[in-house]
């Protein structure tokens, strides 16, 4: 190996160090390997590698740092606002996956920043030595529709930077197979849902446009009872499909009929038992109750 290969098997290595996703983990395995034995190069052309390989190689080479933080990613944008002056019409980019995530405040490190939009007035080298990577657009079918919402960043004169919403993130995500996915979904993303019975709609919208099979049994929005399973025992996010569930039946399921019964009083509770929980939910508090003394959050 010349060099510059040895410098990305360094960068490989230092990903595949830090990597719990089994999955990912034999991929970076099959990458080191494809370099050590010269089916990859460095010296090779954009035309001649996947397009995940050279977006590495131009990290490795570039001196990109292994994960980005919300600062690092807004350090980046800011570069490529500078970058996009003078350029007509205004250019726009929509921030997703990982990197939308940390713009949303969460905790969230991520190894590149997704974006959909048209940069083809930068270089894609320069593009890649910053860690921007524009190969998601068929893993989002709603861009170009107005089927989706997104927040604009402030603070950028020459290019306009939108994120991804959190309900369009978990669109994105359960239309995934993959592992880091499936923990965004229930350690940042749900936790955040305002509505399910929204994000079921949007499901509904995002099938309408997407080319995936949503039957595939590995997708993500198949494996929703583990998630409700994770969410309730992880995160106190309770989740309800149905809503006509009585409100005495909604109790008894999460354990807490006597709890809410002694707090409220039976007599005062006694009316509101048969009814069922969506007309609860709209006349009365006592989900706000459960929610800010009991820790629970309940999505309907």
């Amino acid at each position: 190996m010349n060099e510059k290969d040895k410098k990305v098997v360094e960068f490989l290595k230092a990903q595949r160090f830090f990597m719990a996703d089994k999955t990912r983990y034999r991929e970076l395995t099959e990458l080191i390997s494809a370099f050590e034995n010269d089916t990859y190069s460095s010296d090779m052309s954009e035309e001649e590698l996947p397009h995940k390989v050279y977006l590495n190689i131009q990290m490795a080479l570039g001196g990109w740092s292994l994960f980005l933080s919300k600062s690092d990613i807004l350090e980046r944008l800011t570069k490529l606002d500078k970058d996009s002056k003078g350029v007509s019409p205004k250019p726009e980019i929509l921030i997703v996956g990982g990197s939308a995530l940390a713009l949303l405040g969460e905790p969230r490190l991520t190894s590149d920043i997704d974006y959909l939009g048209s940069l083809d007035y930068l270089p894609k080298e320069y593009l890649a030595s910053l860690g921007f990577s524009n190969n998601v657009k068929t893993f989002f079918s709603l861009y170009e529709t107005n089927e989706y919402t997104s927040l604009e960043l402030t603070g950028f004169r020459n290019l306009t930077v939108r994120v991804l919403s959190y309900e369009d993130l978990a669109v994105m995500k359960l239309f995934s197979t993959r592992t880091k996915d499936l923990e965004d979904l229930i350690q940042y993303i749900f936790p955040k849902l305002d509505s399910y019975s929204s994000l079921k709609q949007k499901i509904e919208t995002y099938k309408s446009y997407s080319f995936f099979n949503s039957g595939l049994p590995e997708l993500n929005l198949n494996q929703m009872d583990l998630i409700k399973q994770r969410l309730r025992e992880e995160k106190k996010v309770l989740i309800v499909e149905d809503f006509s569930i009585s409100l005495v039946d909604f109790l008894k399921s999460i354990r807490l009929l006597t709890y809410t019964q002694q707090t409220f009083g039976a007599d005062s509770l006694s009316p509101w038992l048969d009814k069922p929980l969506v007309e609860v939910t709209t006349r009365t508090s006592l989900l706000g109750y459960l929610c800010v003394y009991k820790g629970l959050k309940i999505l309907i």
